[in-house]
Order: structure tokens, then sequence, then C-alpha cells
């Protein structure tokens, strides 16, 4: 229902709303150093762990206290839980919203009075009675039907006689907690585990904390309608709608089985519920009628939903009257700012706006375009500022005025792991408290409290340079930053410069480069023509820093891995991991790997009686060039010597042996081919491998036999080759190079290698580390407590089958394998396009592979002189 009225929405806000103001699109300026704030996080104390996993997702503050909105998941099943605490996250009390039947919480909020205001979807008239817990550290078990609870939740015996509702309805006097019931009927058991709760938050998995019709969409923060919407059309698609049926309007009794009834309840700090009332219902009983969201404002409570922006009475729940029903703040979330007036949020043909609300006329004023640069994921209310935009970098500031935002809270200037924030409430100026996530999706409650600039001012700083950076850099600099008392690193991504062609942020980047003005510290990436900066000088020669680190020459590292990627016996990046790029085939098809030729894999494909086109697998055309030159691209091009050779014999029979590959696989393609390469169906398993774990599954799981990981077939057979899971180098016109080189240093050093898990790491003791783990037996504790040793099971075919751990044997043969490598892998878009656009002309018929070679080289040599 959600879905399809946001739709609705989107599409009239896009023709029906005025143009937004010009002002406000831009951000203001503000220096770096008045954006930083310390972190300090606040531990809930549950003493009797009651609660067990808490995933706090609102919060508000109020005379002292704070008050906040959560799940929490138990053995069993999952509630609501309304909370609030001291700053220093003592004194807790709270309330758990939970009942039985079929009943969900679709919205929370967290009034300004200190009340929650929830709205409730039943439809079972069993799950309408409710159980009663106050805020104490307990919970109490569902009445049975028919059956009332007391304040103790104790059966109270005989029901009271109903007092009469709004509009002349019956409405039960209930005045214990109300407990709506948990999000999981007792029929149906849960199929996921809390502790991917983080996930489905950040993943957009269908969780009680994620599912929209679950979520807890208070007035002070929320998810965007356009992810809103695009969210709901993913789940949606399928589904059936959930229509309120056999309601008329006036009619307020209970819900009999099937149908649905939207109600809208008050409840206190304690726990204690205030009222409980039914929603109006639209006359149209054909309109699919539904309710998203629920305020509380100096009228009332403001209802959004299906029928537009309603008012309610905040003594009783009482309906008032409607504020405006046209489709464009049609299921908007209202945020009622703190001198008392109401905004919405659109997504109108400016793209997404916020607007203020007439609660007397219901028109719509101001149509504030929210700059993409705030990167905004919620909206919350706040005091020095009307609205804060809380985005995955920063938060902002926003009046109501058409002026332009301004950054309050930088995530990374602060050192902060954050990547959103859920919750956000003004304490007072420079203090916050706030709900934050990580990358790993952990939530936790924090107090963000502004650092005086003048401390910030007085060190000094260096820029990192990205397009998307890696998460554990991330990390890295966050803990430079807090040890380092004269130097800090601040971080320029250039992925947040990317528009529509996606590829204008990596575009500045080298253009930041080639102009001089890049940052002091760079993660390179393959979309880099990164031997062409280095013959250009663009990189610091690291050589004589290695050297002369007493902690990293006393180290033992994979050499062979470091001078792989060194150009003329000099160190101009730093490799911390890696990962293997190869092609896997059996041992008795293709040896040692070092006769692998193009004429070989033919011969093995016809002797053995292989389609060709699945050799290598399910794969295209594209997939194999990719691969192909990856492996062994750089037999082709020499950046030393500024020449190439695509118009050799050798590459002329490459592109003749692409050509025996599909240009697309099918949509419709649903072949189990997991048995293929046991089977002989298909021969080489293209792998790029990174742990221990990954060996064993191919040598046990894919083939069932001894393998051999080599490299592509050429007619100069190579070897497996290194991709760098991590390159980092030095701007050679950084004038902070020492400065520069206290932080690369790090990642060579133990901390970040023994981090390493998914890659190789460069360093000989983490990389036993990893053996070490690899080779013992895994165990888990049964249902009786006894510990019982494990296997990883993988399906092959239909078929399960339990994998050994790695022997010491194949320990020896895999350090064997990595201490034998000695050439990265090759990666160059530019170079790669090239041979993309000119070789579709032989793959369809159009030219000779000797033709189209010609025009290759000819376009290479050209590249190659112009980056030279």
């Amino acid at each position: 229902m959600t879905a399809a009225a946001l739709a609705l929405t989107m599409t009239a806000c896009g023709g029906g709303s005025s143009e937004p103001q010009t002002s406000g699109v831009t951000e203001a300026e503000s220096s770096s150093a008045d954006c930083v704030y310390s972190a300090e996080q606040i531990l809930l104390a549950d003493q009797e762990g009651a609660l067990g996993e808490l995933n706090v997702d609102n919060i508000a503050y109020k005379d002292g206290r704070l008050y906040a909105t959560g799940f929490t998941y138990g053995d069993d099943t999952g509630s609501h839980v309304l909370l609030n605490f001291a700053q220093d996250g003592t004194d807790l009390q709270y309330s758990t919203v939970m009942g039985g039947g079929m009943e969900d919480v679709i919205s929370m909020h967290i009034g300004s009075d200190g009340n929650y205001y929830l709205v409730r979807l039943s439809y079972d008239s069993a799950s309408m009675g409710f159980a009663g817990t106050g805020s104490t550290q307990q919970e109490y078990a569902v009445p049975e039907e028919g059956m009332e609870e007391g304040p103790e939740g104790e059966p109270a015996g005989e029901a009271e006689e109903a007092s009469p509702g709004p509009d002349g309805a019956s409405q039960e006097d209930d005045s214990a907690f109300i407990g709506p019931t948990s999000e999981i009927s007792e029929e149906e058991e849960p199929d996921f585990q809390y502790e991917n709760m983080e996930e489905f938050v950040t993943e957009g998995g269908d969780s009680p904390a994620n599912d929209p019709t679950l979520s807890d969409e208070a007035e002070e923060g929320v998810t965007s309608p356009q992810d809103e919407y695009e969210d709901e059309l993913a789940q949606a698609d399928g589904e059936q709608d959930l229509v309120v049926s056999d309601v008329e309007e006036g009619d307020f009794t209970t819900a009999g089985d099937g149908e649905a009834v939207y109600m809208l309840t008050c409840m206190a700090p304690d726990g204690s519920e205030l009222w409980t009332a039914p929603a109006k219902v639209p006359e149209n009983g054909e309109f699919d009628f539904y309710i998203n969201a629920i305020a509380l404002c100096d009228e009332g409570v403001l209802v959004s939903g299906s029928s537009g922006l309603e008012l309610y009475s905040k003594e009783d729940g009482s309906f008032i009257r409607t504020i405006s029903s046209e489709s464009e703040i049609m299921g908007t979330t209202p945020y009622v700012l703190e001198d008392g007036s109401v905004a919405v949020f659109v997504y109108g043909s400016g793209g997404e706006e916020v607007c203020l609300v007439d609660l007397q006329s219901g028109e719509l004023s101001g149509h504030y375009a929210i700059p993409s640069q705030a990167g905004m994921s919620a909206i919350f209310a706040g005091k020095t500022y009307p609205l804060y935009l809380a985005g995955s970098s920063a938060v902002y500031g926003m009046k109501t005025d058409g002026s332009d935002i301004v950054k309050v809270i930088d995530y990374v200037d602060s050192d902060m792991d954050i990547t959103s924030i859920s919750g956000l409430a003004e304490i007072e100026e420079g203090k916050f408290a706030a709900v934050v996530s990580d990358m790993t999706g952990t939530n936790t409650v924090e107090i963000l409290t502004k650092v005086d600039p003048e401390t910030v001012a007085n060190r000094k700083t260096l820029t990192l340079g990205s397009y998307y950076l890696d998460y554990e850099v991330r990390k890295q600099v966050f803990a430079f930053n807090r040890q380092s008392q004269d130097v800090r690193i601040s971080i320029e991504d250039y992925s947040k410069y990317d528009g529509d062609a996606g590829t204008e942020g990596m575009n500045k980047l080298n253009t930041d480069i080639a102009s001089g003005s890049a940052p002091d510290i760079l993660v390179l990436s393959g979309a880099m023509p990164v031997k062409s900066y280095i013959s250009k000088g663009v990189f610091e020669d690291l050589t004589s820093y290695m050297e002369n680190d007493e902690d990293i020459k006393n180290r033992e590292y994979l050499t062979n891995v470091l001078d792989s990627f060194k150009t003329d016996g000099k160190t101009y990046a730093i490799v911390p991991s890696f990962y293997v790029n190869t092609i896997v085939g059996k041992t008795e098809d293709i040896g040692d790997g070092s006769g692998f030729t193009l004429d070989l894999a033919n011969s093995l494909a016809k002797d053995k009686g292989v389609d060709p086109a699945r050799m290598f697998g399910v794969c295209t055309r594209d997939d194999i060039l990719y691969q192909a030159m990856e492996l062994c691209g750089d037999q082709f091009i020499d950046w030393e010597t500024s020449t190439c050779r695509f118009d050799s014999e050798d590459f002329i029979k490459l592109l003749e042996f692409i050509g025996q590959f599909p240009a697309k696989i099918e949509d419709d393609f649903e072949e189990d081919t997991s048995a293929d390469y046991r089977s002989g169906k298909s021969l080489f398993y293209r792998e790029s491998i990174g742990t221990f774990d990954e060996y064993v599954n191919l040598r046990y799981g894919v083939f069932g036999t001894d393998i051999t990981m080599a490299g592509f077939p050429s007619q100069t057979p190579g070897k497996a080759v290194i991709f760098p899971q991590l390159e980092i180098a030095i701007n050679a016109s950084s004038s902070e190079k020492d400065a520069c080189w206290s932080f690369v240093r790090q990642f060579l050093l133990d901390d970040y290698q023994n981090s390493i898990e998914m890659y190789w790491p460069i360093s000989i003791s983490a990389l036993d580390q990893l053996a070490n783990k690899a080779t013992e037996p895994l165990y888990y504790e049964d249902e009786f407590g006894n510990t019982v040793e494990d296997h990883i099971i993988v399906n092959i075919g239909g078929e399960d089958i339990q994998l050994p751990r790695i022997s010491d044997t194949e320990i020896d043969q895999m350090y064997a394998f990595l201490k034998g490598l000695d050439g990265e892998a090759y990666f160059d878009s530019s170079v790669e396009n090239i041979i993309a656009e000119e070789s579709a002309a032989f793959f369809a018929g159009q030219k000779s592979a000797e033709d189209v070679a010609g025009v290759i080289q000819s376009r290479v040599q050209i590249y190659i002189n112009e980056n030279s």
C-alpha cells in the first residue's frame, strides 16, 4: 500500500509542485575546523539484560533526558521498545511494545511532550487485547482472547464496560500499557537471526527493523520518500496488497478476521497507555487506505497517509479535520519544527525538496531544494537550525528561508566511523545525541560534542585522495588521527563528484593529478594510468623510506610481491594486501601450467568433446577478453620502452581464440553448472583467490581432484598474476612527504597486516597466522552445550560435499605458489576500451583479425605516446 501511495505522491509532485527555490542549492562556506566533533558512546545500563539485542533507531531530547525507540530481538520473537534514560545511559526506563495475533507497528514518534505516538495496523480480531508492562524490567505474556490484563500484567477478571469512543464508536478503556503485537505471528517462525539485523538495515533486507510496514518512521528522522519508493517497489513485487475492506466511515468497531484497522495510540514515558483510537477510514472503500507516519504538533496529532495530512486530538485521538488531501502531500512525513511550524519532504520537479505546511489552509510553501552534496538520507528537526540533513559523510543545517545549507558535523574530519545517522537530537548548540551506524552495520547511541576549532587548527593537515575509499583505509585514517598529535589526514573521496555518466569523479582525480594539484596521499585504482604517472614522476620513490624504517626493514615480507610492483628497481607504491588472478585446471590436463598455450586449450576441448564456448564455463566474450588482458596483457605493451605489439601473431591468435565465446548469456539461462568441472563439461575455471579456504573449495569442491593454478593460455605461457587489493602512493609534489610516510607505513606493520582476513597479506608472519587458522578444525556448540566438530559444506551438482581443512602439505604448496608469483595483473581501462571497441568488428565478421589488430596497434601506440 505504501509503495502505491508513494508512487502516486512522486508522480504528483513531479508535475504539480511549484518550482523549488533557487537559493539553498549550494553549500555555504564553513571552516573544516568548525565541523569537528568528538563522540562518546552511551552504554545503556540494562542491568537485568531483559532487552537482549537492542537496536535503537530514533532519539529525542527533553528536560535533561533522552527518549528513544528501538527494536529488541530475543530467542523467539522481536518487540519494539520505548526507552528513556539519562544522558550517560543510566536510569534506563523502557517498555516493550508487544502482543499476539496479526498486528504490525507501522510508525512510532517521540512527541515534544515526552509521550510516544504509535500507528498500529491490526487485521485479526484476536490481537486487539493488549498486554501491559509499564516501565519495568520484564515482559508479560499476551492474554488469552477475551481477557484483559490489570496494570501489573495479571488477568483483571471481568472486563470493564467499554467507554464510548469518537463519533459514538465503542472504545476499550485500557489504562494499562498497550501491547501491540510483535512483528512475527505465532504461526510463522522467523527465518533470520538478530545478529544479521545490521545487514538488513544497511542493505534493505526485509527484517522487522527495515520492513516498510514495520519501520519506525518517527517525525524526527526517516528515510526519504525516494528511498522508500524504490525499496517498496522492490519488496512489493509479486505481493498482494493489503486492502481495508468492509469498514465504513465512522465505523470504528474491532476488526474481524481478515479486516484491517489502523489504530492510533498515545503512551506515556512509563509505558502506560493514555489513549487508543481508530483512524478515520475514507468513504471510498475501493481506495487502498494506509497510514505511514504520525507526529505531535501544537494543534494536535498529525497523521499522514493515503487520505493526505489529517489532524487528530492529542487528548483522546479523535478525528478533528483533514488539513490537505492533495496528492502532493499524500504519504509525506511531517516534521514539527522548534517554532511549531510543520515541514514535509516531497520529491518534486526539482528533485528532493522541503516544504512548509500551513495547517489552516493545507497549502505548501517554500519548496526548498535539498542540495545533492548533502547526500541526504534522513531529516531531523533541530534548534540551532530548524532542520538537519544527515547524509553518509556529514550533517548539514538547513533554514527554511531559502539560504544555503551549512555543514555542521563532518564525520571524516571528526574521525567518526559513521556511514549513516538514523536518529539525531540537538541537546544544545554544539551538542547532539545521535543513533549512528558504521560500515559493518553496528548501531550505537553516541553524544557528539563540538571540538574547539583552535585545537583543530593547530594540527597539520594532509589530504588522502581516492575513488570510492576502501573501508579499511578509512579506519586507518581515523586511528591515525586519534593517535597523532601534530598531523591529521583529511579524506577526499572523488566518487562524490560522479554524475549521470558515473565517471566524473575519476576524471577529476586524474585531472588533479595531471595538473599537479593532487592530494598528498593517493589510493590507486585500476582506472588510473598508473604506469604513465610513474613515468611522469607523479609518485614519490619510497625505496629509501622502506630501507631506513627500522620497523619495516626488520620484518619479513613476500619480497617477490614487493618486487613485482617496482619500476626500474624503485618502489613507487606499496601493496599491503593482494589476491591472485588465475586460471585453474586439472593437473592431469595442464600439468604445471608451463605449457598452457592456446593450442593446448583448443586441443583439450576437442579431445574431450567439450564445447569450445564452454571450456571456461558459462562466460561471455568480454569476460574472456578482460581476463586475458589482466593475465597476459603485459606481453603486448611495455611502458618502460613506450612500445606495444598488438599487431603481433600472438595477439591475432588471441583474438581468434576469444571469438569462440558467445557475445552474451541468455537472460533465461538457469542450468546448474556447479558440477561441470568435475564432469569435464568445462575445463578451466577463472578465479581470484585470496584465502586458503578458497583453494580447498577449488581442490575438493569445484574439481574434486589435483589442480594447477596457472596463467591465461597464451603462445608465451605465463603464471597467475598479483592483483593489488590496496595500493598506496605518495604525491611527489607534497611538501610533507615525511608526514605522509608516517601514515602510509602503518599498512606494512603488524596491526594492519594481522587484521587482513579475506586477502593475502604481504607480511610472512600475518600469512603464518592465516595458515594456522586454516588448518585448525572448526567447532560449534550443540543444543546440549557439547562441542562438536564442524565442517564447511558445499553443494556441487545437487550433492553436499564436506570440505576438509587444508593440510600442512597443501599449506607448503600454497606458500610455494605465492612466493613464485612474479608479475602484477595488467589493467588499463583506456587500453582495454580500445581493444573492446575495435575487436567488435572482427567478432561481428566485418573485418579480419589482422586488420583489427593493426588498428588496435595504432590507437594504443598513440595513447602511449600521449601519456609517456
